[in-house]
């Protein structure tokens, strides 16, 4: 499984864990690191607590809602 399929995998779990719904809508590479845009639905609250976990990833450099 090529890298970049794992971390998407990876980030739809997390994304579960949080009791979230969300896909992703774009991938692409950008200067080496693997960009995604995830349409997210569900509570603040439980969107907040995914930004705190995946901010904890040494890969994740930035994240945006």
């Amino acid at each position: 499984m090529p890298c970049e399929l794992k971390r998407v995998e990876q980030l739809q779990e997390k994304l579960q864990s949080c009791g979230l719904n969300g896909h992703v809508t774009q991938k692409m590479k950008f200067e080496g690191h693997l960009v995604c845009t995830v349409a997210v639905s569900g509570s603040t609250k439980k969107q907040n607590s995914f930004v705190d976990l995946i901010l904890v990833d040494p890969e994740v450099l930035n994240i945006q809602w």
